[in-house]
């Protein structure tokens, strides 16, 4: 098995290489638990992402990891906090993204317990959204601890399907 690690700025080409090939996997299957826009982003906009996301990071607003096998970036973890500098700065967004072909080996709850014990007194609150057809990640986080506290139906639109959202959240004490 590969390592978990801390995100770093040099991993920004192997990140935005998985998410083009997250287009890939939804035109197979319509039901692919992640969002994406509706067309793929030019390295323009995945370079401003990423910077983005970097500077939460050295702000302190962010925690973002990465699951590495061998040379490949297999998946990252992060989480924002949703509101920095308001009464709601305690609460942070969790989101993950893995690799098709690294599904399945543990990995991702490798990745999920390496940011949760990094959010250990900085968030108090984590939260996240799953496509409700996405049974496999939903046992994953209820074995994590996290609950589910609400639905919104239809809220994914893909073509003629729409797919449940069900948002969930771990308390952190």
């Amino acid at each position: 098995m590969g390592m978990i690690r801390d995100i770093e700025w040099e991993d920004m080409k192997g990140i935005v290489r998985n998410y083009y090939s997250f287009f890939d996997e939804l035109q197979k299957d319509p039901s692919f638990g992640l969002i994406l826009s509706r067309d793929k982003p030019g390295m323009e906009l995945e370079a401003a992402w990423f910077a983005s996301l970097y500077t939460a990071i050295l702000k302190g607003n962010a925690i973002a990891a990465v699951a590495q096998e061998g040379a490949e970036i297999a998946g990252i973890c992060d989480v924002h906090r949703i509101r920095p500098g308001t009464s709601m700065d305690h609460v942070g967004l969790l989101g993950i993204a893995l690799r098709r072909e690294f599904r399945g080996k543990g990995i991702g709850r490798q990745l999920l317990e390496y940011v949760i014990k990094n959010t250990e007194g900085r968030f108090e609150q984590l939260e996240l959204s799953v496509f409700a057809t996405n049974k496999a990640a939903i046992r994953l986080y209820e074995s994590l601890g996290f609950r589910e506290y609400g639905r919104t139906h239809g809220t994914i639109k893909r073509g003629k399907l729409y797919i449940d959202e069900i948002m969930m959240y771990r308390m952190m004490k």
